[in-house]
């Protein structure tokens, strides 16, 4: 049986943070989540959430421009 961590013939290290003590450390690298999202969801996934992303942009945009548009009309 292998021990943990396991090297490849390549030299890549399977399992190299498994006993890990107490937590495993969190994956912050926003690169390697997106990275890992567009192995993981499918196509379908990724169009909603960019439309949903678009969404938000064009209704804050539109709520800033609202406000600019309240405050100079009060003058």
């Amino acid at each position: 049986m292998k021990t943990i961590p396991y090297t490849t013939s390549k030299g890549v290290q399977i399992g190299c943070r498994y006993n890990e003590s107490p937590k495993p450390m969190p994956i912050d690298d926003e690169d390697m989540i997106y990275i890992q999202s567009l192995f993981i969801f499918p196509p379908e996934w990724h169009r909603q959430r960019n439309l949903e992303r678009l969404v938000l942009i064009g209704c804050t945009g539109f709520l800033m421009f609202a406000c600019i548009v309240f405050l100079m009309a009060k003058k």
